[in-house]
């Protein structure tokens, strides 16, 4: 194992990426190695020590080449917030098949503030987007004006969080029927009916 003939140093970068973020989502930040990563990348460690110092650094490379896509897919895309927490309260319960590597995120932000920092920037950057888009819902008459968009992103980040939180632990399940419930009492506290609905 080396550095292979003809293989350039983005394509040496880019298997190294992908195989870090399998084995950063398998066996989590503490359990992967750099002798794990590098068999699976078939390179040699010298190989990933030309592009990463260390593994904390691979793994903050890793997130921001795959995981910034997992956090904008867990809030984004929720023009109609009712229906955004519809869909994240839905969430509940079904094992989530693309979370480990978010959940190694998190998990790792305790102990490396470059991650934490990574990973708050996300969620950051996501609410703010989900909050301007329930501004105007509430400017268009579609969501209630009452409630403060900023609280609103924030809660749906947490159902979202929590769903995939939730589904990694064998945690007993509510009843799916209650849970349906107050998913949808909450979707009515943010919507607005419109005359005739």
């Amino acid at each position: 194992m080396g550095r292979r003939a003809g293989v350039t140093a983005e394509q040496t970068r880019s298997t190294l990426l992908s195989a870090a973020a399998d084995i950063f989502a398998a066996k989590g930040y503490d359990g992967a190695s750099i002798s794990d990563i590098c068999t699976a990348a078939s390179l040699t460690s010298g190989a990933l020590y030309t592009h990463y110092s260390s593994k904390a650094e691979l793994f903050v490379a890793v997130l921001e080449a795959h995981g910034q896509r997992q956090f904008q897919d867990l809030v984004s895309g929720a023009g109609d917030v009712a229906s955004f927490l519809a869909t994240a309260g839905a969430a509940y319960g079904r094992r989530q098949t693309d979370s480990s590597l978010m959940i190694e995120a998190i998990v790792a932000s305790k102990r490396h503030p470059e991650v934490a920092q990574l990973v708050a920037s996300w969620l950051d950057a996501d609410e703010d987007l989900l909050a301007a888009s329930i501004r105007e819902a509430q400017q268009s008459g579609a969501l209630a004006e009452g409630l403060e968009p900023e609280a609103i992103s924030r809660l749906a980040t947490m159902i979202s969080l929590g769903s995939i939180l939730i589904s990694e632990l064998e945690v007993r399940n509510l009843d799916s029927e209650a849970w349906a419930n107050l998913i949808d009492q909450l979707v009515d506290i943010v919507r607005v009916t419109r005359p005739g609905e």
